[in-house]
C-alpha cells in the first residue's frame, strides 16, 4: 500500500499542495508529531481542550497523531519511536491515556521514557520524552511483553549518560574553526547583497 504527503524536497507545499506517493514499507519509523498544542505555553485553547487535544483532533498536534496511527494501522512498522514534550509524561493526563490506547487498538505495546538534553552532553536542559512501541503481531508479544522490552530498551540510555554537560563554549566550535569562518562571512555577504533600507523624510 501507499499513502500520499506533501514534499518539501520535490516542492510541495500547503499552498500548492503538491503531492508524493510515500510506499508504506518500513520495518523502523521515528517521527515527532506535532508538540505545539500540546504545549503548556500554548493558550489558543482552554485547559479542557488541550486535555484532549489527542482525542478531538484538535490543531497540528491532534492531527500529526492522527496520521501516525493512520500509518502505523496500514504499514504495520515493528517499531515505532515517538518524541514529545513532557507533558506527555503525566500518566493521568487524557492525552496521554488516549496515546497509549490508540496505539494498543492498533497492536502496538510500548513504553515511554523522559529525557534531559543536560544528562546527554548537550548544553541545555531540556526534556522530551520518548516512546517506544513494538508491532506485538511483529515479535509475538502481549502488550504486556511489548512493554516490558520497549521498557528495557529505553533504560540502556543510561549507559550513555554524562556525569556533567559541556558548557556552551566547550560545546561549540571555536571562532577560528574554518567553518565558523566560512559561515559567517557567507552571512555576511547575504546581509550586504540586501538592498538598502529606503528613509522617507518628513
Amino acid at each position: 500500500p501507499t499513502g500520499s504527503g506533501q514534499c518539501a524536497l520535490h516542492g510541495g507545499t500547503a499552498e500548492n499542495n503538491d503531492m508524493c506517493r510515500v510506499p508504506c514499507l518500513s520495518d523502523f519509523f521515528t517521527c515527532g508529531f506535532s508538540r505545539k498544542d500540546l504545549s503548556k505555553l500554548n493558550g489558543q485553547y482552554s485547559a479542557e481542550e488541550r486535555s484532549n487535544i489527542l482525542s478531538l483532533g484538535l490543531g497540528t498536534s491532534g492531527g500529526t497523531f492522527k496520521a501516525v496511527i493512520g500509518h502505523a494501522a496500514r504499514a504495520k512498522p515493528s517499531v515505532i519511536i515517538l518524541e514529545n514534550v513532557d507533558e506527555m509524561t503525566k500518566p493521568d493526563s487524557p492525552n496521554v491515556r488516549y496515546l497509549w490506547t490508540a496505539f494498543e487498538n492498533v497492536g502496538y505495546g510500548g513504553s515511554s521514557k523522559c529525557f534531559s538534553t543536560a544528562d546527554y552532553h548537550l548544553p541545555q536542559r531540556r526534556k522530551r520524552v520518548f516512546f517506544v512501541m513494538l508491532n506485538c503481531e511483529a515479535f509475538g508479544y502481549t502488550l504486556d511483553e511489548a512493554g516490558s522490552t520497549a521498557a528495557t530498551m529505553l533504560n540502556t540510555t543510561e549507559l550513555f549518560k554524562c556525569k556533567s554537560a559541556p558548557t556552551l563554549k566547550e560545546f561549540l566550535l571555536p571562532d577560528s574553526s574554518p567553518r565558523v569562518v566560512a559561515e559567517l562571512g557567507r552571512r555576511l555577504a547575504n546581509i550586504e547583497s540586501r538592498p538598502q533600507n529606503k528613509t522617507y523624510g518628513p
